[in-house]
């Protein structure tokens, strides 16, 4: 992990600094505290950048799900509506279908009162014949 490989980094550093410390002369006091103070804030420094490089990228993940995650609600919204579209043609197609059906029953009811109302006149003039 980065962690590790920052603070395993900053181990040696720190060894480092305090052996330089101390060949310069520097007894365990002051300097050798000074120098081990600096690479801990180096090592807090890195951490904290790593920090902010992950965080960065998890936004970057998320923000990039959410946009995939609207694109696919999107594109089944789409669907549902064609879908949806094509009922209300098919609901049309039936109603006018009904329709026509209905017309064409009393066309022929009609007819048939028609064709009957003749043959009763005719049956009239047939007796009235006779």
């Amino acid at each position: 992990s980065h962690y590790g490989k920052v603070l395993s980094q900053s181990k040696v550093a720190t060894q480092y600094k305090v052996g330089q410390a101390k060949a310069n002369g520097a007894d365990h006091t002051r300097q050798v505290i000074e120098a081990n103070m600096r690479a801990q804030a180096e090592t807090i420094k890195a951490l904290n950048h790593i920090k902010d490089e992950e965080r960065k990228s998890d936004n970057r993940r998320k923000a990039h799900a959410e946009r995939k995650e609207q694109q696919d609600l999107a594109t089944h919204n789409e669907s549902i509506q064609r879908r949806n579209d094509a009922l209300d043609r098919f609901q049309n197609c039936l109603e006018a279908r009904e329709a026509n059906e209905a017309r064409q029953e009393e066309q022929f009811q009609m007819a048939q009162a028609t064709a009957n109302e003749r043959l009763l006149l005719r049956n009239i003039q047939r007796e009235e014949a006779i």
